[in-house]
């Protein structure tokens, strides 16, 4: 029938041929139907596949996809080209946060399924950072953890099915446009491969392009960005600089100015007036953070409020259920040698995901104890608990964290070195391709990370894989307080697998993280400007708060945002 995969794939065929032929009109018809024949198996087997299954299938549909957006590029089919992007970007953790909210909810069946799912997540981090197997043992742990989760992931889909789980409307052009707020503008950019038509077998150039709509008019333009290669070298470049506190203002200001002329100055024109921009980035572009970048006026931030989405759809489910989370939960002042001893670290350094010591950082500890102050002042009627020292465990926070309206958690971000992929791989061959569990290369650094054998306690490092079974659904506001806590391993079209994601499965309305290194008094004094903001007014504005707060911090030592 019209749903087999087959009949999708021999589209396919027929398009790139008609395109060779010089018939570009068939071969537009050909490519949409291979598109939409391929949309409907994913939507046939979301309810009978596991995250990573999804993902793949999802990868193996990109070349019909990248085909169709080189075949209709005339601007009479942005809008249809960006329903395209909606439909395929970030569907495959839209279904799993679904899912999520399905298990975290159900009692029985489903209760079941969420215990056991936490269970086998926090036995694939422990297997990941131990120090004590050798690789061999270490990575059939691994696999067979891993098919463990995939089984169970299965079960939750089929589970969701029967439940018939409440999914948000579908994405549309003008749904997305009706849910932005006034005076906004969207950016939905998407890494994707450029096909010479007339040689559609030849290799491919990839490049970012963007789809620009604002919120006066939900008119859709699509802008080239440029050769993807060329971009992430200007991101590479800034990222370096801007990570190292030694290097002048002037420098990283300059490669700063490269970047921003290359990804935002063609996308000026197409934004309009508008004062809060929504981005939706993909690729290199998921570790930019735009509001630093240098403009005419000082930096980004000074000239627009921008709020980072997973993709364009998310703004689809925010504000569409009341939240009901109360008071704060505050954690720092963190004690990493939960045992009292000193230089235990020395015996992790052998564990392949985990390096370097993981130094005390006093700052936090006075942290959270103004913000306490602060949310006492203004919201006393709301409870506040604080944690700090060796109760700080995952254990505590994960048990602390849901219903509570805030979260803030204020110590190091782990991000797992580039060699630990290998651990994580199940082929020898190709390790990145073969990462079953990419969300234990990212997490929050917590009690006892520097002791020895922490990890096997299931204490230390709470990974974004952990992260991501939390009930955060009546959060308003989670803030990591932590270097580098909104890195992770970037998957084309799916966005930045690691806490950013994370916290967004678990369900949290919005996130405030680092993509880079910073000063613990530096962060101590920007966070207590932006809990000032954030607390005066009734209701919140996470992102508004940030932006008044960040250029009170460009002065003195501290001149970038």
């Amino acid at each position: 029938g019209e749903d087999h995969p087959e009949v999708a794939r021999t589209s396919g065929l027929l398009a790139k041929a008609a395109a060779q032929a010089g018939q570009l009109e068939e071969a537009k018809k050909w490519s949409i139907l291979q598109n939409d024949g391929y949309l409907r198996l994913a939507q046939a087997v979301r309810y009978s596949t596991s995250e990573r299954q999804r993902i793949q299938l999802l990868k193996s549909q990109r070349s019909a996809v990248d085909f169709g957006l080189t075949l209709h590029s005339d601007p009479e089919y942005d809008a249809q080209t960006w329903q395209a992007v909606l439909t395929w970007k970030g569907s495959a953790g839209e279904v799993l946060m679904g899912q999520n909210a399905t298990l975290q909810g159900g009692d029985g069946d489903a209760a079941e399924l969420y215990t056991n799912l936490t269970r086998v997540r926090a036995q694939i981090a422990a297997a990941t950072l131990s120090k004590d197997m050798d690789p061999a043992a270490r990575r059939f742990e691994i696999t067979r953890l891993s098919d463990d989760k995939e089984a169970l992931e299965r079960q939750a889909a089929t589970l969701a099915k029967s439940l018939r789980v409440t999914a948000l409307p579908s994405a549309t052009p003008a749904r997305v446009c009706q849910a932005m707020g006034r005076g906004s503008a969207l950016v939905d950019i998407l890494a994707r491969r450029q096909f010479d038509v007339a040689a559609p077998q030849a290799p491919t150039q990839t490049v970012y392009t963007a789809w620009v709509t604002d919120q006066k008019t939900c008119t859709v333009e699509r802008i080239e960005l440029g050769d993807r290669a060329e971009i992430d070298v200007l991101i590479a470049r800034w990222r370096d600089l801007v990570g190292s506190p030694q290097i002048a203002t002037v420098r990283i200001d300059a490669a700063g100015e490269s970047l921003r002329a290359a990804i935002w100055d063609p996308l000026k024109t197409a934004l309009g007036k508008a004062s809060t921009v929504y981005i939706a980035p993909d690729g290199g572009l998921s570790e930019v953070a735009f509001a630093a970048l240098p403009s005419e006026h000082g930096y980004l931030l000074e000239e627009y409020e921008l709020v980072y989405l997973e993709n364009a759809r998310d703004l689809l489910r925010f504000g569409t259920d009341p939240l009901e989370g109360e008071g704060a939960f505050l954690v720092g002042g963190i004690d990493y040698d939960a045992d009292g001893t000193t230089g235990a670290m020395i015996s992790m350094r052998d564990a392949p995901c985990v390096a370097g010591s993981y130094d005390a950082l006093p700052g936090t500890l006075r942290e959270v104890e103004e913000i306490e102050a602060k949310w006492q002042a203004n919201l006393s009627r709301e409870p506040v608990e604080v944690v700090t020292g060796g109760a700080a465990t995952p254990r505590s926070v994960a048990a602390g964290a849901p219903g509570r309206r805030l979260v803030h958690l204020a110590t190091h971000g782990f991000f797992a070195d580039p060699a630990c992929r290998s651990t994580l791989s199940t082929s020898d061959v190709d390790a990145e391709a073969t990462i079953h569990n990419p969300m234990v290369l990212s997490g929050i650094v917590l009690a006892g990370a520097n002791h020895a054998g922490a990890q096997q306690s299931g204490e230390g490092i709470w990974t974004a894989e952990e992260v991501a079974t939390l009930d955060l659904h009546d959060t308003e506001l989670v803030v990591l307080s932590a270097c580098e806590t909104g890195l992770g391993v970037v998957r084309d079209g799916e966005g930045v697998l690691g806490l950013r994601r994370a916290f967004s499965q678990a369900g949290a309305n919005a996130l405030i993280m680092s993509l880079w290194s910073v000063q613990d008094e530096a962060t101590t004094a920007l966070m207590g400007q932006f809990y000032d903001e954030l607390l005066r007014k009734k209701r919140w504005s996470p992102g508004s708060a940030l932006r008044r707060a960040q250029p009170c911090r460009n002065n003195g030592e501290q001149p970038r945002p």
